[in-house]
């Protein structure tokens, strides 16, 4: 019988059809020259847990993908790359750890297919990874632990509204507080090589509110509408925010019951 595609491939020191260890991205950077990935967990409201697959360029620092599902197999994650490359190219790399989601035969078929390079990092180095790790502690941090999902439905709108922000809003500190979007145009502006990324940084006359922050101030607004009423009891789905803003609400006023779902 031919061998499950689905299955994981590879075990501890078997890297036959990959790179291991450190790896850094060269001097002429461009975009797609190196992509991330990497799993983030979370639940919905009922309790199933599911998982999101995020792939990041780790040049341009955009957010290329972000796929939530409860199960999501080496098969879907070669399928999920195909698309990324039918819209915006190869990659010349693609880091990841050992997860069996990465190592399975499906993505060594995929990569040998494809002529693309899968770089291992080494175990329990996940800093080899940090582009990645990065945009998931933002994410988690922003979203995963401020929203309640009800559904899949509702998780890949809440998500896929997170990517846009992310991408295409709110400046990052790291690109000299540009988008990545503007960021990536600007490497395209520039014969797709950017030997300097501080020729583009520019200082922004205003920085735009982080996400979590905007999400703050929406639901400081309607504490303010729910006081103004007079209503003894508030509910917010909201796990982070609800605990955060308790103690302000009960030191400010009294009789309010706040109440996280």
């Amino acid at each position: 019988m031919p061998p499950d595609h689905g299955t994981p491939a590879l075990r501890t020191g078997e890297f036959s059809n990959g790179t291991f260890g450190e790896n850094t991205i060269g001097s002429d950077t461009k975009a797609n020259a190196r992509w991330s990935l990497d799993f983030v967990h979370d639940q919905f409201a009922c309790g199933r847990r599911f998982r999101v697959l995020n792939i990041v360029d780790d040049v341009t620092r955009e957010c290329l993908a972000a796929v939530p599902d409860p199960s999501i197999s080496g098969r879907r994650v070669a399928r999920e790359l195909t698309d990324l490359v039918r819209r915006r190219g190869k990659s010349g790399m693609i880091v990841s750890d050992h997860g069996t989601g990465f190592t399975s035969n499906a993505i060594l078929a995929w990569a040998k297919d494809k002529g693309v390079v899968w770089h291992y990092i080494e175990p329990g180095k996940p800093m080899q990874n940090g582009f990645c790790e990065s945009s998931n502690g933002r994410m988690r941090d922003e979203l995963l632990n401020e929203a309640l999902f009800l559904g899949l439905a509702h998780a890949r709108s809440l998500i896929a509204e997170w990517v846009t922000d992310y991408n295409e809003v709110r400046p990052h500190s790291s690109l000299g507080y540009i988008t990545p979007a503007a960021f990536a145009a600007g490497l395209t502006a520039t014969g797709s090589q950017l030997r300097n990324p501080g020729q583009l940084r520019c200082e922004p006359v205003a920085h735009h509110a982080p996400f979590a922050y905007q999400k703050r101030q929406r639901i400081q607004s309607l504490l303010d509408e729910g006081l103004v009423a007079g209503h003894s009891c508030l509910t917010f789905p909201c796990r982070t925010i609800t605990k955060t803003l308790v103690s302000q609400v009960i030191h400010q006023k009294h009789g309010i019951k706040i109440i996280s779902i």
